[in-house]
């Protein structure tokens, strides 16, 4: 299967975002931006590539023959600050905060602005967060590590039982849980 049949699988059309598809390597790079709209990063997906380090249940180690390795730029030996889906923001008062990609992607089909933090705890975006002057919808993730991303935002959605995270979900059932949860805020 293609590089690209594989993500247009998992609800991602490469066409609308800013990324590269690599078939020969079987990678797609998607680039990743800071808050000011600068290119600092880019975070590689390989559906092929084992997702933690052979031997170990781990997926740290950012190694290039893993399914996503990340790469952000250093200004005196500190990572930029990065994000995905600058480009989905807009004038609505709010927006949708997720850990990956792929979250952001369901998030976006439903047709809501949402950013992928690349993080479970996104201290590194909190003066973003203050600085526009929106609420911040955390989608949690079901899992252990999901429980930390919801204290850097306004309200949290939480996953139903039965998925890991939103990129596991129907996009039906995306389009219906996000529909309820701003219904319940009188958003929209």
């Amino acid at each position: 299967m293609t590089v690209r049949k594989h993500l247009e699988l998992r609800g991602c059309n490469p066409n609308n975002y800013p990324c590269h598809i690599d078939e020969e390597s079987g990678v797609c790079t998607f680039l990743l931006y800071n808050y000011m709209g600068q290119l600092v990063g880019y975070q590689q997906y390989r559906p092929r590539a084992p997702k933690a380090i052979p031997g170990t249940p781990y997926t740290r180690g950012n190694k290039p023959e893993l399914r996503y390795w990340t790469f952000l730029a250093k200004e005196d030996k500190v990572a930029k600050r990065a994000f995905f889906g600058i480009e989905t923001l807009d004038d609505r008062p709010f927006f949708f905060m997720v850990e990956g990609i792929f979250d952001a992607v369901k998030v976006h089909n439903a047709g809501y602005p949402c950013i992928a933090t690349l993080s479970n705890a996104p201290f590194h975006l909190e003066g973003f967060f203050m600085i526009s002057g929106k609420r911040v919808y955390s989608i949690s993730d079901n899992d252990k590590a999901g429980q930390h991303i919801h204290k850097f935002a306004d309200a949290n959605v939480k996953i139903p039982d039965g998925y890991k995270d939103v990129g596991e979900m129907p996009q039906d059932e995306v389009n219906l849980m996000l529909e309820n949860f701003l219904k319940e805020r009188f958003i929209e």
